[in-house]
């Protein structure tokens, strides 16, 4: 998926390797969340802000659609988590 000529919150792309997710704030601000590659969560991390709104080529951002990006989630998760399988 190509950068979007005009930004439409939450938006998702993949920075570097990581999945990344931008939202509006109450408060009309944004708010970045990305992966945690610990607990395959999604937290905060605001210094993933302007690659992830204003990509330079110093990032290497790839922009996906929701499907696309919980499809990556999901498949990140199941590599890092222990299986619950018995």
């Amino acid at each position: 998926m190509n950068h979007p000529d005009e930004m439409i919150y939450p938006h998702y792309a993949i920075v570097g390797l990581r999945p990344v997710k931008v939202v509006k704030t109450l408060e009309g601000g944004l708010d970045v969340l990305v992966f945690d590659w610990k607990t395959g969560e999604l937290v905060r991390d605001l210094n993933y802000l302007v690659p992830a709104t204003m990509p330079t080529d110093q990032w290497d951002v790839e922009w996906l659609s929701e499907e696309e990006f919980d499809r990556s989630l999901a498949e990140l998760r199941a590599k890092i988590m222990p299986s619950t399988r018995d």
